[in-house]
């Protein structure tokens, strides 16, 4: 079974029930006020949640990414919509809570919304994933050039999840990872669909031992570890959004937007007041990328 087992959402139905639940539910009025005073949808988090470009419209191409019909153009519409679905009662794991954990942590955090006010949800295969992965800290692993793979030529970066008080190798903990998924056999072609943006980069979630025997054993490849500064609910919090992120992909670019870029959001995401994403507007070389976290 994957780890990264999808979560199925009804969204029509859901949209219906939220237009009726907003004309009844004085609640569902009170924290969109609360929302508007705070100007929510201009919240730097919100933005990055959101993959919000400068024309403060997403840049996430897959539908299921939003609760709101019109949420990729309109992410004060697609914020209000995600309260009110957080009312909305749901089957097993197909609340909001349960897709989107992450956005729905934050958005209850931040208009002050209390579990015991909110239906009950069972998120069944998100806790069970989430069980698995246990994160507590989260280290920048870089893994040297290989000259063997043009997407490799500076090096690749992605992140190693450790437990809590691990006293094993830190080959049980999982990597998140970010490439391109290239199908089919492209080798002609390769070079110049990667640095034109014709592939799609995808986050991905396995055990770290794998990534070490593909870098290690199979390209002899050296690889150096950087720990992030991240508490273990910043941690989780990342990793809460790597689930948000199943079948969202983007236009995968060897030098710019690409392994190292990627990773920069997820810092980003967790700390507001980093901009590390904005230092690479051209070109993202996964040694300087590090050297910008230091």
């Amino acid at each position: 079974m994957s780890l990264m087992k999808s979560v199925v959402l009804v969204f029509a139905s859901l949209a219906v029930n939220i237009a009726y639940s907003a004309d009844i539910n004085p609640s569902i009025q009170k924290y969109w006020s609360i929302a508007e005073q705070k100007k929510l949808d201009q919240d730097i988090t919100w933005q990055r949640l959101m993959y919000a470009n400068k024309n403060h419209k997403s840049d996430v191409t897959y539908s299921g990414y939003f609760i709101s019909e019109n949420g990729k153009n309109n992410l004060k519409e697609e914020l209000k919509a995600d309260i009110s679905a957080l009312f909305m009662p749901a089957q097993d794991n197909q609340s909001i809570r349960c897709k989107f954990p992450a956005r729905s942590q934050w958005l209850m955090q931040k208009v002050g919304i209390q579990e015991n006010e909110l239906p009950q949800v069972k998120c069944s295969e998100f806790e069970n994933w989430i069980g698995q992965i246990k994160p507590h800290k989260a280290t920048l692993i870089y893994a040297t050039d290989f000259m063997g793979n043009p997407s490799s030529m500076f090096g690749h970066t992605l992140l190693r999840l450790d437990p809590k008080d691990q006293q094993q190798l830190n080959l049980v903990s999982y990597a998140v990872n970010y490439a391109a998924t290239v199908a089919g056999n492209d080798n002609w072609s390769y070079a110049w669909k990667g640095l034109t943006g014709q592939y799609p980069g995808e986050y991905s979630l396995m055990p770290y031992y794998r990534k070490v025997k593909e870098y290690g054993d199979f390209e002899s490849r050296d690889l150096w570890e950087y720990e992030l500064n991240l508490t273990p609910e910043e941690t989780r919090f990342l990793v809460a959004h790597i689930w948000e992120m199943q079948h969202v992909s983007f236009p995968y670019y060897f030098v710019s937007d690409n392994c190292a870029y990627r990773l920069l959001g997820l810092v980003d995401l967790v700390k507001p007041e980093s901009h590390l994403q904005e230092k690479f507007t051209h070109a993202s070389i996964p040694m300087e990328t590090i050297k910008s976290m230091q």
